[in-house]
């Protein structure tokens, strides 16, 4: 218990000694939502395909009110996904050499209590900034449900954080780390469909990813106020899933 209380202290104060950098982090989804307000239009709406098998016609082409809303899940979700991956895809190997010291190894703390002081404060962040983007998207748009927004979006934070320690253990440097938090933003970017219907081939894993899950959550709670929490069980198991394999990995490691 001790280790674990010292790798928070230490990861804590990290963090809060890069006060620019965590600035930056929790400002500029806020700004994004910001110019979002300023530019998008809340009276259009979005068409999409009811039925992938029958092509493009006119009777299976829909129409959905407040189209800004569904941007508004999209924009949400994009935002704390990738923000939290890159928090947690730099924590363990910044501390690999050439670039750290390795100073919990150094102070004797085991390599689990590293892991868990990286997650929970680097979560604790990532939750902050979620409650940042929720309160822009407040005041710049008129939505309902904020509750139940706010927890899908911690959600995914929690999702979030642990990819991108799955990430910091397997790569060798900071450049990998960031080239395939990019790679990876991409595959669920395209993955989710939010442009274009996805082939029935592939539609349960697109379906069951954890970004399509948070902006399909998101939308029905603020259009219909749907809630629908086995969804939300299903990001969260997806984030347990990932900082275990992370886990794993780290503790085979030779000291």
């Amino acid at each position: 218990m001790d280790d674990i209380i010292k790798a928070h202290k230490l990861e804590f104060n990290y963090l809060v000694s890069r006060k620019a950098n965590i600035a930056l982090i929790l400002l500029l989804p806020v700004l994004t939502i910001s110019m979002l307000g300023i530019s998008m239009p809340t009276d259009f709406s979005m068409g999409y395909i009811e039925d992938t098998d029958k092509g493009l016609t006119e009777d299976n082409v829909k129409f959905t009110e407040n189209g800004y809303l569904r941007i508004l899940a999209y924009m949400f979700s994009l935002l704390i996904l990738f923000s939290s991956i890159q928090m947690g895809s730099l924590r363990i190997v910044a501390e690999r050499a050439p670039y750290g010291t390795l100073d919990r190894e150094i102070l004797g703390l085991s390599r689990h209590s590293m892991l868990i002081g990286k997650f929970t404060a680097n979560f604790i962040f990532a939750g902050v900034q979620a409650i940042l983007i929720l309160i822009t998207g407040i005041l710049w748009f008129n939505f309902n449900n904020p509750a139940e927004v706010l927890s899908v979006l911690i959600a995914l934070a929690f999702f979030g954080v642990a990819y991108g320690l799955l990430i910091s253990v397997f790569v060798k440097t900071k450049d990998q780390a960031q080239q395939l938090v990019i790679i990876s933003i991409g595959l669920f970017l395209i993955l989710t469909g939010f442009s274009y219907p996805i082939v029935e081939d592939i539609k349960p894993l697109s379906e069951n990813l954890p970004m399509s899950i948070s902006i399909s959550e998101i939308e029905k709670i603020i259009v219909s106020g749907e809630y629908n929490p086995e969804d939300i069980i299903k990001i969260i198991i997806a984030g347990i899933l990932a900082l275990s394999a992370a886990a794993v990995k780290f503790s085979s490691e030779q000291n």
